[in-house]
């Protein structure tokens, strides 16, 4: 830890490394590793919305409505408390499209 950071700063810069690397492996249409990296982002920093958000879109895209809908909610509810209300409402339609 000689650059500075606190173990908890470690923590979140290693979950969006995670989330990115979740995002790049989703748009490879890589799934499984998608999942994987977004999920340890989550277990890093369990109030990363961004990291919810995408896990959500990522099952959604593979047909598991229940699973999705859990982390798109968490999303939604995580940007609330965060005062992000733009990305909280484009979570929110995602949701609404969800349960139509």
């Amino acid at each position: 830890m000689d650059k500075g950071y606190s173990h908890n700063e470690n923590c979140c810069q290693d979950a969006v490394s995670y989330h990115n690397l979740g995002l790049t492996y989703y748009n490879l249409r890589e799934k499984e590793k998608a999942l994987e990296n977004l999920n340890r982002a989550i277990i890093l920093n369990p109030k990363y919305a961004y990291a919810y958000g995408s896990r959500g879109t990522v099952y959604k895209d593979k047909g598991e409505k229940e699973k999705a809908l859990v982390d798109l909610r968490k999303a939604a509810d995580l940007f609330l408390q965060q005062n992000n209300t733009a990305y909280r409402e484009q979570i929110l339609e995602i949701i609404k499209q969800l349960v139509e």
